[in-house]
């Protein structure tokens, strides 16, 4: 995955893509957004990365590290990854409980590879990430 964009949102955005896409690809089917439970796992996946940044993880520096905002402790690109979906999600309307990752693990699989072209090792760290967001909080 190229994160050589000219704007931040887009290093953000295509992080996010990925990130859902390998929730898909581990497993995960509904991410409860109903209160700061995803904000929580969001928090425990980016602790993950820091973790695997720190160690030289092969991969992991290229990816951002993103914080919550001071006032809300709210992960914003979190939150608007998962409501935007770009395909891979749906929500629960009207008030947005929860949202569906409906794209299939092999769709998204051949998006992280042949689409996007992340490289293994990014992958391994994504899969890390998304392992630390489905673990109990």
């Amino acid at each position: 995955m190229s994160l050589q964009h000219s704007d931040a949102d887009g290093i953000y955005r295509h992080f996010i893509e990925a990130f859902i896409a390998t929730l898909a690809v581990a497993g995960c089917k509904v991410v409860d957004t109903s209160g700061r439970e995803h904000h929580e796992r969001f928090g425990q996946a980016m602790a993950r990365l820091r973790v695997l940044r720190d160690q030289g993880t092969p991969g992991a520096a290229e990816f951002p590290l993103l914080y919550p905002t001071q006032v809300t402790g709210s992960y914003r690109d979190i939150e608007a990854g998962l409501l935007m979906g770009h395909g891979f999600t749906v929500q629960d309307p009207p008030f947005f409980r929860s949202v569906g990752i409906v794209v299939p693990p092999e769709q998204a699989r051949r998006c992280l590879d042949d689409i996007w072209e992340v490289p293994k090792e990014q992958q391994v760290v994504l899969l890390q990430m998304a392992e630390a967001f489905m673990a109990p909080l």
